[in-house]
């Protein structure tokens, strides 16, 4: 990849959630598509599950036998592995933080999740080193890193669903649909550039319509 991620939320005075005041007055500024707005998980993670789900077949497409594997599905795993990276890193500084304190319960088993999947991520991760280092590798070593990343995409897919199923109302719970969608806004405009690239590509092909013109307005620049 030629860029290195960024999992930091933004340096400047836009904070996640926990800045902002719960429960504002009506008539408070909301953010374009934030009327019904449910949260910040849905969108993302659709995306997220489009790449990992895209990647796994393609890997497993793959023939370990001469050509060497291609460089471009080598690409696709680093990148999908960082976007996983990036986005469990600002999940934490962008929700988690912000319901320790509100609904601990919810949030503690969602950072023990993260634990395990990041260190299964480091081990995915290095393998692909391993395949970039070496194209044509040993038999038996890609289905082994088929295998490997079909186990991380599965327990991806049943880690989200719980983080939407019990992270969203516990968001919907102590902030308003115009604060949520204030907040994705900035984790979205937190991006780096390499983030922002890969999203406007997965979301096309992940999101129902409703919910891509509610994403599009929620991409427009900050002010």
């Amino acid at each position: 990849m030629s860029a290195t991620p960024s999992t930091e939320p933004s340096s400047t005075p836009l904070a996640g959630p926990h800045a902002l005041h719960a429960r504002p007055q009506a008539g408070a500024c909301a953010a374009p598509g934030a009327e019904a707005f449910v949260g910040p998980y849905r969108f993302v993670h659709k995306a997220l599950l489009a790449m990992l789900s895209d990647a796994l077949v393609k890997l497993g497409q793959a023939n370990e036998a001469p050509p060497p594997i291609s460089l471009s599905l080598i690409d696709q795993l680093e990148q999908v592995l960082a976007a996983c990276g990036a986005h469990m890193a600002q999940e934490e500084a962008w929700v988690h933080e912000a319901l320790k304190s509100l609904a601990p319960r919810v949030v503690a088993p969602m950072d023990n999740d993260h634990i395990e999947q990041s260190a299964q991520l480091g081990r995915l991760q290095a393998a692909v080193q391993a395949l970039r280092a070496s194209p044509e590798p040993e038999p038996g070593f890609m289905h082994a890193l088929y295998l490997q990343l079909s186990q991380f995409v599965g327990e991806a897919l049943a880690h989200m669903a719980e983080e939407d199923a019990r992270m969203t109302p516990a968001l919907q719970a102590h902030f308003t649909p115009a604060q949520l969608a204030e907040l994705t806004r900035r984790w979205q405009a937190a991006w780096a550039p390499w983030e922002r690239q890969l999203y406007a590509h997965w979301m096309p092909r992940a999101l129902n319509p409703s919910e891509l013109d509610t994403w599009q307005q929620l991409s427009e620049p900050l002010p």
